[in-house]
């Protein structure tokens, strides 16, 4: 299967440690797919940001991904079309389609802050740098809960990604 490259790919161990980017369009706390397989959904998957660049193609100055892409062992934005992640794409990149668009660049020249700045006049959170500890504390504690359960072998190796 072809699948498109963006300027970032997004990968398990951004999601595991909770990661945040500059250029951040959203949050999200969605697992890997690949967790259901082996029984471990999200319970240690902090919530990460979804940098722009995940969106914008890596060679073409002209395109949007639909879905950001991912290594295959966290295919959760493709396989989850109706979840929040595609949610928060989307209002990211049609916000950023009308930047483009409305000052005749392409989607790599729009400026990240003030895209960020459209997006949280939209209600958009935009990164869990800014999300406060009362939020991110629930997460935190489950994770360490979920760290201290067994794990199937094959989970030492996506830690790896």
């Amino acid at each position: 299967m072809h699948r498109m490259i963006g300027d970032y790919v997004l990968n398990i161990s951004d999601m595991r440690e909770g990661a945040a980017f500059e250029d951040s369009v959203g949050i999200s706390n969605m697992p890997p797919d690949l967790y259901e397989l082996l029984g471990r959904f999200s319970f240690d998957i902090l919530p990460y940001d979804i940098p722009y660049r995940c969106l914008v193609s890596k060679g073409s100055i002209t395109l949007w991904l639909p879905a950001p892409p991912c290594r295959p062992e966290a295919w959760l934005f493709r396989q989850r079309a109706i979840a929040c992640p595609a949610v928060i794409q989307g209002q990211a990149a049609g916000t950023a389609a009308a930047m483009a668009a409305r000052n005749n660049i392409s989607p790599k020249k729009v400026n990240i802050r003030q895209l960020q700045d459209n997006l949280r006049e939209q209600g958009a959170h935009i990164s869990v740098k800014e999300a406060s500890e009362e939020i991110l504390a629930p997460y935190r504690a489950i994770r360490e809960l979920s760290m201290l359960a067994p794990k199937p072998e094959i989970y030492n190796e996506l830690g790896k990604y």
